[in-house]
């Protein structure tokens, strides 16, 4: 558990839910301080920001998160 988040860290949300990440490593809010958890199911940090990897009812889901 952290009282503040690294120098540029980036916010995203997924699935109405608030996500933070610097590198390689993701936070959510915990109170007032955040806890380090795992990158939410089927996201990936790539060269175009974060992305949703998964299965839709259509087939393959790609999608950017946060936008």
């Amino acid at each position: 558990m952290v009282d503040r988040l690294p120098r540029g860290c980036r916010h995203v949300y997924y699935r109405g839910q608030p996500y933070y990440y610097h590198g390689a490593h993701w936070y959510r809010p915990y109170g007032a301080r955040f806890v380090a958890v795992a990158p939410p199911a089927g996201v990936i940090i790539d060269g175009r920001g974060v992305t949703f990897y998964g299965v839709g009812a259509a087939g393959p889901l790609v999608r950017p998160v946060g936008r």
